[in-house]
């Protein structure tokens, strides 16, 4: 069990380490390394929404267990909308296939089209811990 204090600390850390990823989407993109782009924005939402989870005083150990615990305590409950959560769900499988897949290319468009709801995924998590 962790102390407010630190719950705080680790809960800041894991949004701004959400938002430097971000940034990292768009550098990554513009020297065209579009696989490494999309697993920076899968690990932009991880952070936020493991971020969120802390706030909640929820310990996840998995990259599946921060999705379940998503889904049951903030998407079932009406407090995270479901298409951010597919969104998110989404964005994992495309990282599985960026990190760990044979012959397998992300484009400009690919990301182009992703990144606005990365930020809106962070957008809605940060409103949440924030409220």
């Amino acid at each position: 069990m962790i102390d407010d204090e630190l719950r705080k600390n680790i809960v800041n850390y894991r949004l701004s380490s959400a938002r430097n990823a971000l940034g990292e989407v768009l550098s990554l993109s513009r020297d065209q390394y579009f696989n490494a782009a999309m697993s920076r924005m899968y690990y932009a939402c991880f952070h936020a929404a493991s971020a969120l989870l802390i706030h909640a005083g929820i310990e996840t150990h998995t990259h599946t267990g921060v999705r379940q615990m998503l889904g049951k305590e903030f998407v079932q409950t009406g407090i995270l909308p479901r298409e951010l959560s597919k969104f998110y769900t989404n964005l994992f499988s495309k990282r599985q296939s960026s990190d760990y897949e044979d012959f397998f290319d992300y484009a400009a468009e690919d990301v182009e089209a992703l990144y606005p709801q990365a930020v809106a995924f962070i957008d809605a998590i940060e409103k949440i811990i924030q409220s």
